[in-house]
This record gives structure tokens, sequence and C-alpha cells, in this order.
């Protein structure tokens, strides 16, 4: 058995003795001596209890006592945990030496973020300097103040009940900047990914249900979520009450819904990308000898001959152009990160050297932005940036950007970038005040920050997996389990579109162990069993749909392709046949309940209707593919050889198709043919394992070629002849 962790000592078998001495061990051998006298405190409480049950005295309250003692040790092994980090890793080790100098007293932090909306309104009417140049110093200041602000609450140690409070309630008070409050919900949610802290987790749930301001209520939210604990709350049972309380609210379990589906999608990001640059750069680029004016796309004037001698071909770019935009523009709007691949590479600039600044919503007051947005260029620069459909992060890299070559700009894209067309256009088709909207932002920032900062690898990332699990896929912790209906359905059925099949089983798997699932969730993930072949599980599942009515058409269809899969042929023809009653004309159906009882020895009544519909229809390949195989499987090889050879001389034919036409010339002794068909066989299949793969085939219809007349020995001999040729 293995030794026991730290956090299993606590949290699974609560066992504050051996917890105790797991920590000194750890202490001393990491040389952390900061919270020596808290070991010892514990440890003095801890013995004080042995001492009264060894003296027969049982304390009434000795439950109550002992939570507390278990409590206190984990609070101790978090401060531990963070005391080891902050010594490793080099950004906490910044965060840490300002820290120290730093006064994070609440009344300190309270009175700075109040003042400085004072000192604002007066700066604005100063009569000494002017105005701007004394709000500037104002913000300068004041950015600087929330930059060791953020640093210190990224290392602040495990938090008081006193310190949740006052941070719930500044969090949340119209006295304070609305920019400085989603910095700290973000210094707070980064805290939370790398070490948990109950204290800080319950002020983010507190300002996300409390907040009237939709940008700060889904920062918290996505915090909350993105750093939901996974055992600590066998130990602090306010994390259950918590996420109760949150998930009573219909709109509430909406948005949790749509942000599972936001994350899954930032999560895709990588792919999205490699898609644009694979599939709608290399056309944009081909094109390119189109230029962009503030009336749209025009042709430039160096090839206004094409027009002239090949009029087609400029209509023909033009449109391809036009469609490949519109895949991008249709990309984004399904919830796509499109611009990550584009910012990716603007990200060196020195405003991202700050920690912070990777997490400050935008403003044109950040002093590092006032100093390059000035003058005319500076007005250009704001019209442009100003309704850009960018995440926070991406507009400081495109102000950045394009201060440092605006006046090398020719007059001409100028006008293209003060007009703000194209990015107001595509701003005013999204709702940028809608929750859906401002929660896309901020995970994009997230993301960016977890993907392109220099020192990403010393953060936890919760869009990376970490022992099979990953912190973005938050419904499946079962904090949830039994308290989200529809919405995490709709989550489901995404990851089935996705072909995540085995994410599907796992979760709901769990659900229906503790008799949570409903009948939906019973039906996805039978289909997902389905797709990752265990059949036998999803058989299970739709039967027990089946026995309670639960949409008895896909049920009894989903019943005959498993049947069909695991080699039941009799009961899914019966199963296919119940479907036919119901639906006559479905060609799949008929097609399906053909081959099942074939299969099933039965090919005189297989091929009926095949044979009228060969004769509606005598080049559909489907159907003369069950004609042969019926004619193979009813000993009928040389039936079979004349339609197995329409198939592979048209240009439809499949891999199955040449395997079986191999075995019916092999049947008929035309074995240089047969060869010829098995090697087209292997070779659509991959290279390695080809002679595997034969044999396997080979031995899954032996059966039938055996009633052909095929020997054992000879089997042997077409593998050893095909892969010798």
């Amino acid at each position: 058995m293995a030794n026991p962790t730290i956090k299993d000592s606590i949290l699974i078998h609560r066992n504050v003795g051996e917890s105790l001495q797991l920590l000194r061990k750890r202490m001393t051998d990491l040389s952390i001596t900061d919270y020596i006298q808290d070991v010892e405190e514990i440890e003095n409480d801890y013995r004080i209890m042995c001492n009264s049950l060894s003296h027969n005295m049982r304390d009434p309250r000795g439950e109550i006592v002992y939570n507390q003692l278990l409590r206190r040790t984990y609070r101790l092994y978090a401060n531990v945990r963070l005391a080891f980090i902050v010594k490793k890793r080099l950004p906490f080790i910044h965060c840490t030496n300002v820290a120290k100098r730093f006064d994070i007293s609440g009344e300190t932090v309270a009175k700075s973020l109040e003042n400085y909306v004072q000192d604002t309104a007066m700066a604005s009417l100063s009569l000494g300097d002017t105005p701007n140049t004394s709000v500037a110093r104002v913000n300068a200041m004041h950015q600087h103040y929330m930059d060791e602000l953020f640093s210190s609450l990224l290392v602040a140690s495990q938090w008081s009940d006193d310190k949740k409070q006052f941070y719930s309630e500044l969090l949340i008070s119209p006295m304070v900047d609305q920019d400085d409050t989603l910095l700290i919900v973000s210094a707070l949610t980064m805290a939370l990914l790398n070490v948990f802290d109950v204290n800080k987790w319950l002020t983010l749930v507190n300002v996300c249900l409390s907040s009237t301001i939709e940008r700060v209520k889904q920062r918290a939210l996505v915090g909350v979520m993105l750093t939901l604990p996974h055992s600590e709350n066998l130990l602090f049972v306010e994390i259950n009450e918590a996420i109760k309380t949150i998930c009573k609210s219909a709109d509430m379990r909406r948005e949790i819904g749509e942000l599972q589906l936001q994350l899954l999608l930032c999560m895709q990001t990588e792919e999205d990308n490699a898609e644009i640059q694979r599939d709608i750069m290399p056309t944009l680029m081909k094109n390119n000898k189109f230029r962009m004016t503030r009336d749209g796309i025009v042709e430039s004037d160096d090839d206004s001959l094409n027009d002239i001698l090949d009029s087609g071909s400029v209509d023909k770019n033009m449109a391809e152009m036009e469609e490949k935009m519109k895949k991008m523009m249709a990309m984004r709007d399904s919830g796509s990160d499109i611009y990550f691949g584009g910012f990716s590479h603007m990200k060196r600039f020195s405003f991202f050297y700050q920690l912070s600044n990777w997490f400050a919503p935008f403003s044109f007051d950040n002093p590092d932005v006032a100093s390059v947005v000035r003058g005319t260029d500076g007005e250009l620069i704001h019209k442009a940036i100003s309704h850009g459909p960018f995440c926070d992060s991406d507009k400081y890299s495109f102000v950045f950007a394009l201060s440092s070559v605006i006046d090398k700009l020719p007059a001409g894209v100028k006008e293209v970038v003060a007009s703000g067309k194209d990015i107001a256009d595509s701003a005013m088709a999204m709702d940028t005040e809608s929750a859906a909207y401002i929660r896309r932002m901020y995970l994009q920032d997230l993301y960016r920050f977890f993907k392109l900062h220099p020192e990403r690898k010393d953060f936890a990332n919760p869009f990376e997996y970490k022992d099979d699990d990953v912190a973005a896929f938050f419904v499946a912790n079962e904090l949830f389990d039994g308290l989200l209906g529809e919405e995490l359905i709709v989550v489901e059925r995404h990851l089935f579109k996705s072909k995540k099949y085995d994410v599907v089983v796992k979760l709901v798997s769990r659900l229906i162990a503790k008799g949570v699932a409903s009948a939906d969730e019973k039906y996805i993930c039978a289909l997902a069993c389905q797709r990752l072949g265990r059949n036998e599980d999803a058989y299970k599942l739709l039967l027990s749909l089946q026995d309670c009515k639960y949409d008895i058409t896909r049920v009894q269809k989903s019943l005959a392709d498993v049947l069909f899969a695991l080699g039941h042929y009799v009961d899914a023809a019966k199963y296919y046949k119940m479907c036919l009653e119901r639906e006559p004309e479905n060609r799949r159906l008929v097609l399906c309940h053909s081959l099942a009882l074939v299969n099933s020895g039965n090919v005189k009544d297989g091929l009926v209707d095949l044979f009228r519909l060969d004769y509606e229809n005598d080049n559909d390949v489907d159907v003369k593919r069950i004609i042969a195989w019926g004619y193979l499987v009813n000993c009928k090889p040389n039936d079979a050889e004349r339609v197995y050879d329409w198939i592979v001389n048209s240009d439809r034919a499949i891999d199955s198709d040449w395997l079986n036409c191999g075995y019916v010339k092999f049947i008929l002794s035309k074995t240089a043919e047969a060869v010829r068909c098995f090697q087209r066989f292997v070779e659509q299949n991959e290279a390695t394992g080809q002679r595997e793969l034969l044999k396997r085939e080979l031995a899954n219809d032996w059966k039938i070629l055996s009633k052909n007349g095929v020997k054992d020995y000879e089997a042997h001999l077409i593998v050893d002849i095909v892969m010798t040729k």
C-alpha cells in the first residue's frame, strides 16, 4: 500500500496525528521554518485531546474540536505548500519580495483604493498643473500600487474569516474603481489555482452572487469555477453549501453551462488556429493583390489589367477571399478564438513584463497606454481600438504594435484605421455588454497568459490535463452531481459531437452510479459506449431505457445497431424490422435489416428488399455490396464475383470491397487475381501490421470461407503469398 499524501491524510483519512508527522517531515526536508510555531500549537492541542481520552474524559464537543484541528492542519499544509512554491519559482519569488514591503492590511488597502477614486476626481479639476498631467500622475502612482497589491495577493497565506468578510465587502463597494476590483478578482483566481484557500474561494463566490456589475460578476464566476476544489469539501462543508446556493438560480445554472461550453471551445484554440493557418490564411495571402479601404476590399491598380484580360479569375479570387473571410467570422461567432494566432506574436512589449498587466482591464488611462496614445496619431489609435472585438490583452498588444509603426503608415492605410469601419462592423454583430461576451473575452485573456507568458510553467494551468483531469472541465466535479439538469446535458451533447466519448462515459457513469442521471444522459452514454466499442455496456443501458419506455424509436434503432455489432444478427434483424414498421421508407433501416438477415443465415429473405432496390436503382453501390456479400454467404461465388467486379471497377470501392472480392477470387481458384485484391486491401490500411490485419480478417470471416471450401492451410499460404509479392 502506497504511503498516504499529506492531503489525503487530512481530507480522506482525517488523521490529525499522522498529518502532523508528515508535515513536520516535509518542512524539515524543505528547510521551511516559517510555520514551526503553528505546528507546535496544533500538536499541543492534539496532545491535550489524547490526554483527555487516556484519562477517560470524553469531551461532548470532541468531534467539533477534532474537525477544527483538521481544518487548522489543512491551512498549515496549504501554507507550507505555498512556502515551498515561493522559494522555488521565479515569479513567486519576485512577488514575495514585493509582499514583504507592502502593507496588505485591510484598512490600508481600502483607504488606498477609495482614495484613488477621489484623487482622480480632484486631479481632473486641478488648477495648478494641466488636468491631464495631474490625472496621469495619479494613474501612474495607482497603477504601481495595484501591481504590488496583485503580487501580494498572489502569495498571500491562508485567509482568516475576517479577511474573507473584508474583501467580500470591498469588492462590491461602489467606492472602489471597477478596474481595481477586476484585477483583485484575477489575483485571487491565480492564487487559488496554485494553492487552494477556502476563504479566498468563498470571497469569489460572494462577489459572484452579490456584485451588480456584470464584468465583476462574470470574472468572479470564472474564478470560482476554474478553482473548484476536488476533495476539500469533505472538510469544509461550506463549499457544498456555496455550490448549492449558486445552483438554486436558473440564471446561474444557465451561465455555468455556457461558461463550460466556452471553456471547452477555449481549449480548442490551437486546433482552430491551425485550421485558420492551413485552410484560410493561404487564400488570403494568395489574394494580397486586394487592399483594404474604408469602403471594403478593392483590387489594387497594379492588377487592373487582369480585369480586362481575365475578368473571370478576378471574380473567382474575390469570391474565394470573401468565402474564407466568412468562414473565419463564422468560427468567431461560434466561439472560436480566431485572433489568438495573430496576437500570439505581439506579447513581447515591455508592458507584458509586468505580471499583473496580463490580467489588467484595458484602459486608455493606463500609464503605458497614455504614453503612446498622444496627438493626432493617438486619436487615430483610440478610434481603431475603441470598438474592436478583442480581449483586453490583445487590445494592449494592438495599441503598442500600432503606435510603433503608425508614423510610417501610408495615408491610405491611416484612413482605413481611422474609420474603424470593419472593426466596428465586426463588433456591432455581437452584444459586447452580454455576460457571454464578457466571459469569452476574459477567458481569452487567461488563455493568452497560460500559453504565452515566458514563465507560464511556474503556474498551475487550468487548460492543461494533470492526472487525467483538467480544471477547465469543471462540471465533471462531483460537487455538481444532481444539481445541474439540462445545462449539463447540453455540455454532454457538445462533448459527444466533439468525439470526446470517453469523457462522456466517465462523467455519466458516475451519475448513473449515484442514481442522479437522467434518461437523456443514459442515452448519450449508451451512444458514447457504442462509439468506443463498449457494446455490452451500451446494450445494458439501452435495455434499461427500453424498459422505462424512453423514446422507443431511437432506443430500438440503437439496440439494433448494438446487437449487430455484437454479432447477434437474429435479434438485430428483429429490432430493425420493428423500426421499419414505423419507417418503411428509411433506406438505412432497409439495408441494415437485410444485412442482419444475411449474416444470420437467412439469405433468401435478406435479399428480397435488396433486389427491389437494385431494380429501382442499379447504380446503388451500397445495395450491390450487400447483395454480393449475400451471394458469398449463400455459397454462390460466381454470382458474388460478377457483382464485386462491378463494385471494384467503379470509383466507389472501399477497402472491404477489395477484401471480399479477394475472397471470391480465392474461392474460385483465381489466385493471382485474389492476391491483387488482397494487396489493394492492405495497401489502403496502415503500412505497419498489414500481415496481422489480413490474418485477422481471414479469421473473422473463416466460417463463411470454410463453408465455401477454403482449407485452413490455404489461408496461411495466401497470407504469405500476398505479403511476399
